[in-house]
């Protein structure tokens, strides 16, 4: 689990970066939404779920239109492309 609160940390300042004008408030929870989402995905390394989570947020903070389940596939993505490179998949 602290792996997932250093990521929702990450991730909500990510996005309060990127969208000043929401509160702090606001950002943890969209944050903790996407921890929860990605809980859902049953993934076993908690390294792996930490990632997924702080990838998903710097590319919904890089794209408003990005749905949350689309920036957490494009952070899956992004994984595997780099286990495959490290030929850890």
């Amino acid at each position: 689990m602290r792996e997932v609160s250093r990521a929702i940390m990450v991730g909500a300042c990510e996005l309060a970066c990127r969208y000043p004008e929401l509160s702090l408030e606001d950002v943890a929870g969209d944050a903790r939404q996407l921890a929860e989402m990605v809980a859902r995905y049953g993934m076993k390394d908690a390294r792996k779920e930490e990632s997924v989570l702080m990838a998903a947020c710097w590319f919904i903070g890089a794209d408003r239109n990005l749905s949350p389940h689309g920036a957490i596939d494009k952070a899956l993505m992004l994984w595997d492309a780099v286990k495959e490179e490290e030929g850890q998949v």
